[in-house]
């Protein structure tokens, strides 16, 4: 069984033989699946991804954080005893895991390969809510526990919510622009690969008041770097993450947002 989907412009054929993967993964990643018909998928800017998952009855459910290591030419996810491996020049991506992970060994690699191939055109990818509100985009970045979800859950009502946990962050022409992902934090919201400029970022802070303030690029920068997906050891790969990551700075005004956790912040930002 196979699926195609395109996260950030980069598109990736998922296959797996197990329908009942699909069952799970369907749910996940629906919002960024994308047309089958064959001339639809000739005009593609670029050859796809190919992922392939191998589900082993034998393995048990792995757990914790994934560790990832780069070598000759190829990137390898350890994840208790859930494996996974890419080989960027190919192409071609596969991952063993145990029923029981559902598509957590999928999701994890799917996060590698976007951190490796956004940066060559243009994107990051950060950890942050992305938030529309009236047709223009909002980043609301942070690292675990900085209130991404929260955001994201007490604006639904208000706002579309492309990303709770991470989002694409993506140079035109235009200006930067924000593009859902699949990866969904505490509040359970599915992305969606719709995108939007721009307009600010807001560096997360829980207070006891609610207050934006202003930054200036140069203090904002290093806040923004901590919450960027970058796990490349070459230095070509870090020095152009550190471009585009002064890139945005430059071309988004940014503040600190202080905020209670209650909905009362967007009136800071309204203001």
């Amino acid at each position: 069984m196979e699926r195609r989907l395109c996260i950030g412009g980069v598109p990736i054929r998922l296959r797996c033989p197990e329908a009942a993967f699909f069952a799970h993964a369907d749910s996940r990643y629906r919002n960024f699946y994308v047309d089958e018909d064959p001339a639809a998928r000739a005009e593609a800017a670029e050859p796809e991804e190919l992922v392939e998952i191998d589900v082993r009855r034998e393995l048990v459910a792995g757990g914790g954080e994934a560790r990832v290591v780069e070598e000759d030419g190829s990137v390898r996810l350890v994840r208790g005893r859930a494996t996974a491996s890419w080989q960027p020049a190919l192409r071609r991506a596969r991952a063993v895991q145990a029923p029981e992970d559902r598509e957590a060994a999928c999701d994890s690699l799917l996060r590698v390969l976007l951190a490796h191939r956004l940066p060559e055109r243009g994107g990051l990818l950060v950890h942050s809510a992305a938030l529309v509100r009236a047709g223009r985009g909002h980043l609301f970045v942070g690292r675990s526990r900085a209130g991404k979800s929260t955001v994201a859950r007490l604006s639904r009502h208000t706002c579309t919510v492309l990303a709770d946990d991470l989002t694409i962050v993506q140079r035109t022409d235009a200006g930067p622009r924000l593009h859902g992902t699949p990866f969904y934090g505490k509040s359970v919201v599915h992305g969606t690969d719709g995108g939007a400029p721009l307009v600010a970022i807001h560096l997360l802070r829980q207070a006891e008041r609610d207050e934006r303030v202003r930054l200036e690029a140069r203090e904002a920068l290093p806040r923004l770097l901590r919450s960027v997906v970058h796990n490349r050891r070459s230095r070509a790969a870090t020095e152009r993450v550190l471009q585009l990551a002064a890139e945005l700075v430059a071309a988004a005004p940014c503040f600190e947002l202080r905020f209670r956790r209650s909905a009362d912040f967007w009136r800071c930002i309204d203001a």
